[in-house]
């Protein structure tokens, strides 16, 4: 956690500094390998989720300068590539890809790079996989809760910035409505692996 922390108050004093390249740098290199594995998970397939990467940096850079963080840079990041992932799949934005600017940047497109390479190692034991494809049974937001919430650790404070409607929507008490939300679905979710035996 502390290093969760240190890494904020890095990326804070970089843009306090106007310093974006170093920000930008931090950004990926402390949350790109997890952001690629929410991605992955959420689009189930490697090639999609580094095109929505790619797109995510590209965002993440141009926005950086006018960025003001409501709870931390790491709710912000993970909102950021879940509403990529949402216009990805919302249209074909294949046909519509363009060279990313950043590549200019010295530095900061190896480390794009060597995040979208990187495969994190993950213990798999047959109970794992069953709840995991449990898991897949539920809607689209129920498995985006629990996939940041388990899976990522996002306080609530922080999966209610990411999972907002709107820009301006009161944090503590969408913190407060997926707590609620959270204990339903854990309870769905047992009682589907009751019903198959997996527990």
């Amino acid at each position: 956690m502390s290093s969760h922390i240190d890494l904020e108050k890095s990326i804070v004093d970089a843009m306090e500094s106007r310093d974006f390249v170093r920000a930008a740098t931090l950004v990926l290199d402390g949350f790109g390998s997890e952001i690629l594995g929410y991605l992955e998970a959420r689009l189930r397939s490697k090639q999609d989720a580094e095109e929505v990467f790619a797109r995510f940096a590209e965002i993440l850079w141009r926005g950086l300068p006018t960025l003001e963080i409501r709870v931390s840079m790491r709710s912000y990041v993970y909102a950021l590539a879940r509403n990529s992932a949402h216009r990805y799949l919302a249209r074909d934005v294949r046909a519509a890809r363009q060279t990313v600017p950043i590549s200019q940047v010295s530095g900061f497109e190896e480390i794009a790079a060597k995040v979208r390479t990187v495969t994190p190692a993950y213990m798999q034991t047959e109970t794992k996989l069953a709840i995991a494809r449990l898991r897949e049974s539920l809607s689209e937001e129920e498995q985006t809760l629990l996939s940041l919430r388990i899976d990522r650790g996002l306080e609530w404070l922080e999966l209610a910035e990411v999972l907002a409607s709107s820009p301006d929507e009161d944090l503590a008490r969408g913190a407060a409505r997926l707590r609620q939300q959270y204990q339903t679905v854990k309870k769905k979710l047992v009682r589907l692996a009751r019903a198959e035996g997996v527990i």
